[in-house]
């Protein structure tokens, strides 16, 4: 996705990784990184479907200055349950609940993606970030285990289960977990990515 300013002098570059669960940034306008880091971080609050930003953009002595105050919160993205399109994630099976009974867990059917926060919740960061003569790039994602957790949940994927009952008899069963897409840009984080670079064009 390309967000131009309206000189089209300032423009920026979204792209989604599709071999990996990552969002690169890549900005051509005054070089500064620490602007393509706060739009980064806006993405990755919307992923989480955490705090919205309102921005405000300043020339003052000729250099650009830009702030972010808290503006309500995303609509979609894992705490609130919904993939970046606005489609609900799929309920948590009956077998998973009981699952979850039997190993002590009392969250109940709203904890979605949730409970494996370190995974994908905290897992989510700023992996890389530079800036040359043409402009700026940021990539954000996961790494390492946390990349993979992320990358099957988003897609989904299947559980071997085995467990042993008081007569010592093991029983096995496959679970499979749906997709519950939260990896992408928003209609809510584009309209506000566009107003920032709107901002920036005046």
């Amino acid at each position: 996705m390309r967000i131009e300013g309206k000189n089209k002098k300032f423009w920026a570059d979204i792209i989604q990784r599709r071999a990996d669960p990552e969002l690169v940034f890549k900005q051509n306008y005054v070089p500064d990184v620490k602007v393509a880091r706060m739009l980064a971080q806006e993405s990755m609050n919307a992923i989480k479907g955490g705090v919205k930003h309102k921005f405000s953009v300043q020339h003052i002595n000729g250099k650009l200055v830009v702030a972010k105050f808290a503006n309500g919160s995303y609509s979609t993205g894992i705490m609130k349950r919904k993939s970046p399109n606005g489609t609900d994630f799929i309920p948590l099976s009956p077998v998973t609940l009981e699952i979850r009974k039997m190993d002590g867990i009392t969250r109940g059917p709203a904890f979605i993606l949730r409970e494996t926060g370190k995974h994908i919740m905290n897992g989510l960061k700023i992996l890389s970030s530079r800036e040359g003569r043409k402009g700026s790039e940021v990539t954000i994602g996961w790494s390492g285990e946390n990349e993979q957790r992320a990358k099957e949940h988003n897609e989904g994927f299947s559980i071997d289960h085995s467990r042993i009952n008081s007569r010592g008899e093991k029983s096995n069963w496959q679970i499979d977990v749906p997709a519950r897409p939260f990896i992408g840009l928003s209609e809510e984080l584009k309209s506000n990515l566009y107003s920032f670079w709107n901002k920036i064009a005046k």
